[in-house]
């Protein structure tokens, strides 16, 4: 069973084409043999890339309108540009819906990139960003969109951030049909009961689960051949199913050049439920097309890095964080947190790195009452006042006890958060 998205081709449209894509895991991408790949299609494919979407299909359609010749090349053309971006090699598979030649050959295809596609993994951190929201009498507020990162059930309360506005799921459906249970990956409607509206670019998500109010964050952005990322611009994000003006501020250099990648601290216009991983398009509305996109790295980033030294370190911090999500380390998100800000709270850790609520730290992190901390640095912090108390009884031997004054100096002079 196949749910597709139907993203709409027309310049006009990008917007509509950028909230259902990012949810995409596998694209059926379609060209018209007798138009060719068009500019759109040449930036549907960077949006794509930009995404991460690693698998697709390309339905050559119309074929009964030209001879075999324009069929070759169109089929060259698209492939040039497949070439470029992250669907390169993908099958490409001419097709009549008049006449159903290449149907059959179509579907195969299709079922058999799809058993090679994985499975959405169920992380316990589900999100919906929502498409299209709207109510219906006797039934209240409704909302659809692609369910990522986890499971919905009938009776869960939810939040529909930002806001954090509480709601209960009423009733679920995936395809038309009820269900009690949404599995992550499906498109899912979604029956609420609550009083808050709904809309376009807010997503569901379960209490305790995420940062509220993130509206800084730092990443890691690419931008395309041609353009650059830079700080001047009305620059429009899309992540989710929304769209949001930002400002841009480039870490390691003043701007970022075509074709390649750079940091960037993203000052959002409102409050976003986003973790490290996210990906991102930018757009330039002075300019009328996609510039570039990124990855989010850090929702909770320190003030804004000063001087070369400054932005330097933290681009390097960064792209260590880069490296962490590559290999899905996510734990050594939350030890670069701690190392940055002195300590993390347990309640935040989720949200923070992105992880699954109860995973269990390892051994770089240490629990003090409700709080991580990194444990090295704490190893350090009790090395530095057990010496302080130790020098305190040689230079004092007639004292019953050091006092809690020297013990608490030695361990802020080590670093350690008050």
């Amino acid at each position: 069973t196949v749910a597709f998205v139907d993203l709409p081709g027309h310049q006009r449209f990008l917007s509509n084409m950028l909230a259902g894509a990012t949810s995409v895991a596998t694209a059926l991408l379609v060209v018209g043999a007798d138009d060719g790949p068009m500019p759109q299609t040449a930036e549907h494919l960077e949006i794509l890339d930009l995404l991460g979407v690693r698998r697709a299909v390309v339905a050559l359609t119309r074929i009964d309108l030209v001879d075999d010749g324009t069929v070759e090349l169109a089929g060259e053309l698209v492939d040039e540009l497949l070439a470029a971006t992250s669907l390169a090699g993908a099958p490409i598979v001419a097709v009549s819906a008049v006449e159903g030649t290449g149907m059959d050959t179509l579907r195969s295809v299709l079922r058999d990139v799809l058993a090679a596609t994985p499975a959405e993994a169920d992380v316990g951190r589900p999100r919906l960003w929502i498409d299209r929201a709207f109510t219906m009498r006797g039934a209240g507020t409704v909302v659809t969109g692609t369910l990522r990162e986890g499971s919905l059930a009938v009776d869960d309360e939810v939040l529909l951030a930002p806001g954090d506005r509480p709601f209960r799921i009423r009733g679920l459906q995936s395809l038309g049909e009820p269900i009690a249970r949404a599995a992550p990956g499906g498109r899912v409607a979604v029956n609420l009961v609550g009083r808050a509206p709904a809309a376009r670019g807010d997503a569901l998500v379960l209490p305790g689960q995420w940062l509220p109010d993130v509206t800084v964050v730092e990443a890691v952005v690419r931008a395309l051949p041609g353009r650059s990322v830079r700080r001047r611009g009305d620059w429009h994000l899309h992540c989710g199913s929304g769209e949001w003006r930002v400002e841009l501020r480039p870490i390691d250099a003043a701007e970022i050049d075509g074709g390649d990648e750079g940091t960037v601290r993203v000052e959002l216009s409102g409050p976003l439920p986003l973790a490290p991983g996210d990906r991102f398009v930018l757009r330039e509305s002075g300019q009328r097309s996609t510039i570039g996109g990124g990855v989010v790295l850090d929702v909770a980033p320190a003030r804004a890095a000063r001087g070369t030294v400054g932005r330097v370190e933290r681009d390097g911090r960064l792209r260590e964080r880069r490296a962490a999500l590559d290999r899905g380390d996510r734990t050594a998100l939350a030890v670069d947190h701690v190392g940055a800000h002195g300590l993390v709270a347990l309640r935040d850790l989720p949200g923070l790195v992105g992880q699954r609520p109860g995973a269990a730290p390892d051994e770089r992190l240490l629990r003090l009452g409700a709080h991580y901390v990194d444990a090295a640095a704490a190893a350090g912090w009790r090395d530095a006042v057990v010496a302080a108390v130790a020098a305190a009884h040689r230079d004092h031997p007639l004292e019953r006890a050091a006092g809690r004054e020297i013990a608490a100096r030695a361990a802020a002079d080590a670093g350690c958060p008050g």
